[in-house]
């Protein structure tokens, strides 16, 4: 029942592939190639947590966003269906600031837990930087003989390029693309659904293989800006 796409995710649990970024772009409009792969976002019950599924629909995170008072972490992705599957990833907003400490991990073992900082570049929200280790050979991140390779990322609020034939309104400020900070090439979209449906959120496009800990970092710093963003219009924009 799993589709390609799903069973390449998946595959990366046991080795990480360090590629040149395999994408074509024109115009800065990202076209689907062999390394693409589809994640797509649904609101559950309460509207606040989401489900993330692959592009055959199989669940692979349950996210939980907390309530804007929590001072807990404020993203959690769980690897299932449910609050009770494992933790994998979580994201801190910062009090007092609008930057953000994204760890890949179970916080429950703070020993094997990967911290990263993702930062806000401009004072519009439109910009967000993180970075991570890229690393060719496993998944283990605590038993890694290679030094791995240190590339950053960039997320950009976007009004033209979307995902197929899905493209952003203009008046949104829920659409983002990913880009190398060092080649600037797109390498992941974000396109939100807005009002065409009420159960889906959006939808993940991502162009590179890099590994199911990239992906994950894709997704959650993605999903971050989205809570920051709902979080704002809540308290009337004060909020980074």
């Amino acid at each position: 029942m799993e589709s390609n796409e799903t069973s390449n995710f998946e595959s990366n649990a046991t080795a990480l592939r360090l590629s040149t970024p395999n994408s074509v772009y024109s115009h800065d409009i990202p076209e689907p190639t062999s390394s693409s792969r589809l994640f797509h976002v649904y609101y559950n019950t309460c509207r606040r947590n989401l489900t993330i599924t692959a592009e055959d629909k199989a669940p692979v995170f349950f996210v939980k966003n907390r309530s804007l008072i929590s001072g807990k972490n404020d993203v959690i992705f769980y690897a299932g269906q449910h609050e009770s599957d494992p933790t994998v990833a979580v994201c801190k907003f910062r009090t007092f600031s609008a930057d953000s400490k994204v760890g890949l991990g179970d916080p429950d073992e703070p020993n094997r837990m990967v911290w990263e900082d993702m930062t806000k570049e401009t004072w519009n929200n439109s910009k967000y930087r993180w970075e991570m280790t890229i690393y060719p050979s496993t998944t283990d991140k605590m038993t890694v003989t290679s030094h791995g390779e240190r590339k950053g990322f960039v997320w950009k609020r976007t009004h033209n390029v979307g995902i197929g034939d899905s493209m952003p309104r203009w008046l949104s400020a829920r659409n983002f693309k990913l880009e190398d900070e060092s080649t600037r090439e797109i390498i992941a979209v974000y396109s939100d659904n807005g009002a065409r449906s009420v159960n889906k959120c959006g939808k993940f496009q991502i162009d590179v293989d890099y590994g199911k800990d990239f992906d994950t970092m894709v997704l959650i710093t993605g999903l971050a800006l989205l809570e920051k963003e709902r979080r704002r219009r809540q308290s009337g924009g004060k909020s980074g």
